[in-house]
């Protein structure tokens, strides 16, 4: 197994775009919140959950694979209650197999504080990208 080091930086951006449909996980996914969801612990312990619990994944994923250093970016969507109910890679360079293995491991991660807008918890993303190199 390739020994690698995962170097996060977990950002929140928040596009100034209109409201889309999301589906059956939520009416709405709003853009432009009063205030962005949050992991209730933190920052610095949602990078080490994340790092925890995908680590072994993404492992894997590099072992199947020839890359060496690459970003991933994805968006949470989290509902009103806090619970992510949809992960969107926009950039991601493995195959379906690695993606379906990520997106389990991150619908599991619980402990978010909704967005808000207009005083009610709404549904939103969450943007986090990731940076990964394999030494």
């Amino acid at each position: 197994m390739k020994l690698f080091c995962i170097c996060m930086c977990v950002f929140l951006f928040l596009d100034t775009l209109r409201a889309q449909e999301a589906g059956v996980y939520c009416d709405t996914i709003y853009e432009e919140v009063d205030s962005l969801p949050f992991f209730k612990t933190g920052r610095p312990e949602l990078i080490k959950y994340v790092m925890r619990e995908l680590s072994f994944t993404i492992s894997d994923c590099l072992d199947r694979s020839d890359i060496l250093s690459f970003n991933i970016h994805l968006n949470l969507v989290i509902d009103q209650h806090g619970d992510i109910r949809a992960v969107e890679f926009t950039r991601f360079y493995f195959d379906e197999e690695c993606a379906d293995a990520l997106k389990e491991k991150l619908l599991s991660i619980s402990g978010w504080v909704p967005a808000m807008k207009d005083g009610k918890y709404v549904c939103s993303r969450f943007r986090m990208p990731m940076n990964i190199c394999a030494k």
